[in-house]
């Protein structure tokens, strides 16, 4: 039987999920790349590309943008985005924490996919503000976003980080943030707006 030769490039705290789920899958060769900061990207991904000969890439839109110069023109690339599923999982372990799901401010996410999430769970939309990713957005924009919806919500309260999948609710009733992309944390966490 023949193998394909597929990479994966993926953040270090999803690596378990995908193993889970590539143990169902037979005939595929898969070669891993992880990272824990957007910077470790190009140079893993070159790695990659000079030591294996692939037959197709699996990246999500971040880690795409950050390597998409590094790739081989003749090379399929599959580019993931963030389903319905993964932002209802995320609202589940905030609920699970004892936090309320609004006021929130999620980042990352198609309105699309917000939207079906937040109707489902039978949310007040007016409570929900959603930034999509965009290869333009940088750090600074995604802490931009979240800070004015808290303005907004007329909060003066200290996050703090609280769980693993990067989420913030303040010490005082206030809002969740939901970040997706990990590089933002840091400058969320501990800040006083």
């Amino acid at each position: 039987m023949v193998s394909l030769s597929i990479g994966l490039v993926i953040h270090a705290s999803r690596r378990g999920v995908f193993e889970e789920a590539a143990d169902l899958v037979s005939g595929v060769s898969l070669k891993w790349v992880t990272y824990e900061s957007e910077q470790e990207i190009p140079p893993r991904v070159r790695n990659l590309i000079s030591r294996h000969s692939l037959d197709g890439l699996l990246v999500g839109a971040m880690p795409y943008r950050a390597c998409r110069d590094l790739l081989p023109r003749r090379l399929p690339v599959a580019i993931t985005r963030s389903s319905s599923l993964d932002l209802a999982l995320v609202f589940s372990q905030a609920q699970a924490l004892g936090w309320e799901p609004v006021p929130v401010s999620i980042d990352t996410f198609d309105h699309e996919v917000v939207a079906e999430v937040t109707e489902a769970m039978r949310l007040d939309r007016t409570r929900v503000s959603c930034l999509p990713y965009a290869d333009d957005l940088d750090v600074a924009d995604i802490c931009a976003f979240h800070r004015r919806k808290a303005v907004l919500l007329s909060l003066s309260s200290r996050l703090t980080a609280s769980s693993s999948n990067g989420s913030f609710k303040s010490a005082k009733r206030a809002i969740l943030i939901l970040l997706f992309r990990r590089a933002v944390s840091p400058h969320l966490a501990g800040k006083r707006w």
